[in-house]
């Protein structure tokens, strides 16, 4: 889950208690839901995308299903052989830094990634110089700082973002932000008051994981599935949430000529 040959702090296990919820959680449903209805709204071509930093292969499996020509990349062995196991049809297992323009990838995709990396700007700049000139990259990282707890900390990130700091980054390093915004909007009211009010509350990982996950209550897993369906409106009217648990970013790679 690395974009570089930058250090990257992801737990040791991240991949395979991960692999364990992401099949029926209504998050990364939802996530990957909203990721593909951001490409199928302002991506122009099925030109080869690249999913950096692809995990198990959770996105690239949905973008693969939605007729989108995807390369998951992953330095992760574990991550590829369970993104094989899915069904990912083509897979790297290596990092951005080992590849180059005979790739040919033209869009690329870092999911849930920049956070975990003490540089972010490198990151994109990373991207930036791999795609070429009206390349598109797709991001989403985890929103608002007051809703970093120790969960965060578990996970390896260093930090969350408002939607001005994401399109601040993606500028920084020539990309011209064609839209942003929050989603898993009905989430982050009760995440503030669970993060905060229980911060002292140690959990052990897995079962942190299970408990945000809705896992063991199907029933409310389902229905916070549905609930967040609506979001994916405001993808397809170009308008955007003020407010959520993530953020998504769709960019541009400027004519620097």
């Amino acid at each position: 889950m690395a974009p570089s040959t930058e250090i990257i702090y992801y737990p040791p296990d991240g991949n395979t208690s991960t692999f364990a919820v992401e099949e029926d959680s209504y998050w990364y449903r939802h996530r990957n839901n909203m990721i593909v209805a951001a490409y199928q709204k302002f991506c122009r071509s099925n030109q080869l995308f690249a999913d950096i930093g692809g995990g198990n292969g959770a996105v690239a499996l949905a973008l693969q299903d939605a007729g989108v020509l995807v390369l998951m990349i992953e330095p992760y062995a574990a991550g590829v052989n369970n993104a094989k196991k899915r069904g990912v049809e083509f897979t790297f297992n290596g990092a951005l830094s080992d590849l180059d323009r005979s790739m040919g990838f033209h869009n690329a995709g870092l999911f849930d990634v920049v956070e975990h990396l003490p540089d972010d700007r490198a990151a994109i700049r990373d991207v930036w110089q791999k795609i070429p000139v009206g390349g598109m990259l797709f991001v989403t990282v985890p929103a608002f700082q007051s809703l970093f707890s120790e969960a965060d900390v578990e996970l390896g990130h260093f930090r969350r973002y408002s939607n001005k700091q994401l399109k601040l980054l993606l500028e920084s390093e020539g990309f011209s932000v064609l839209y942003c915004t929050y989603f898993f909007s009905i989430l982050f009211l009760p995440m503030l008051i669970f993060r905060k009010m229980f911060a002292r509350r140690k959990q052990e990982g897995r079962n942190r994981r299970k408990t945000e996950h809705a896992q063991n209550r199907k029933w409310l897993n389902k229905l916070l599935y549905r609930f967040l369906t609506y979001e994916k409106l405001f993808i397809q009217i170009n308008a955007g949430l003020p407010f959520g648990s993530s953020c998504l970013a769709v960019a541009v790679k400027k004519n620097t000529a």
